[in-house]
């Protein structure tokens, strides 16, 4: 009888933690040294403690996702998506609130604090939704002038001026060699896998992104779906865009990805910025 009660028990367990996904964030505001650029940077970070880098996780169609955030920071700041979560997400200083939330269908969303001093200074994530059969990937495109974010944390500012001109250039807010000690950031498989990479473009100007040695079919893009099905070594990535690639190698070999602007590769010397690898084995 107990046993036939706790297979029981265990069979209901299932079923109440199926289609669920949860985690908890911790909003940070503090500096740090990009190539030698003391920058300001807001971060979901996934520890309780201030540290460089960009939330991403993937999730199934229809999955429940329980987010917790609890915010370090002194200022309130906001949990957004898009479309999804846009009103009563407001994290006030030392408070922890969870959203529970889900997506429909396949694509990357990204999530971000919308005040000025919050997604402007990369307090920002990435959600891929489906696509959990391959290996995936994680690009986050962002860009920062060092004097204005030092102005946006200190709210002397909230705007971002029409002569603003990045001397950082990251992703997952790494600059290049340091991106590719990212594992989600260095792409690596054997050829002919199927490698679904997903970029956002959090920064505050557009980035072309070139791949050396390969094609990728665009899944997904959030701006622009006429781009979806297109077949391309190099395309737009508009501020606030999200997308979805798919890298099928034909030949194995190391080959890098970067941002067409010649600006975003100099981070701290050519070559630094928006660069990452993609490592292809036989």
């Amino acid at each position: 009888m107990y046993k036939k009660l706790l297979s029981f028990l265990l069979f209901i367990l299932s079923l109440t933690s199926w289609g669920q996904f949860s985690d908890t964030l911790f909003i940070y505001k503090d500096s740090a040294d990009i190539r030698g650029y003391q920058t300001t940077f807001a971060i979901f970070s996934s520890v309780d403690s201030f540290r460089i880098e960009s939330y991403s996780t993937n999730v199934s169609v229809g999955e429940t996702i329980n987010l917790t955030i609890i915010n370090r920071d002194t200022l309130p700041h906001t949990f957004t998506v898009d479309n999804i979560i846009t009103t009563g997400n407001i994290i006030n200083a030392n408070d922890t609130v969870t959203f529970s939330f889900s997506f429909n269908l396949p694509g990357t969303h990204i999530f971000y604090s919308d005040v000025s001093y919050g997604k402007n200074l990369g307090a920002s994530g990435q959600i891929l939704v489906g696509y959990e059969n391959y290996p995936h990937f994680y690009w986050n495109l962002f860009d920062q002038e060092v004097a204005l974010s030092h102005d946006l944390a200190l709210l002397n500012t909230s705007a971002i001026p029409s002569s603003y001109l990045p001397e950082v250039y990251t992703i997952n807010f790494n600059s290049y060699p340091q991106t590719i000690a990212d594992t989600n950031a260095l792409v690596v498989g054997n050829v002919s896998d199927t490698l679904i990479i997903s970029i956002i473009n959090t920064g505050k100007m557009a980035h072309a992104l070139h791949f050396h040695g390969y094609h990728v079919e665009i899944l997904f893009h959030s701006k622009n779906n006429l781009m979806e099905g297109l077949l391309k070594d190099t395309f737009p990535l508009e501020v606030d865009a999200a997308c979805i690639v798919r890298l099928i190698p034909n030949q194995s070999g190391m080959y890098p990805v970067h941002d067409h602007n010649l600006f975003a590769v100099n981070t701290g010397g050519y070559p630094g910025g928006m660069i990452t690898m993609i490592n292809i084995s036989p």
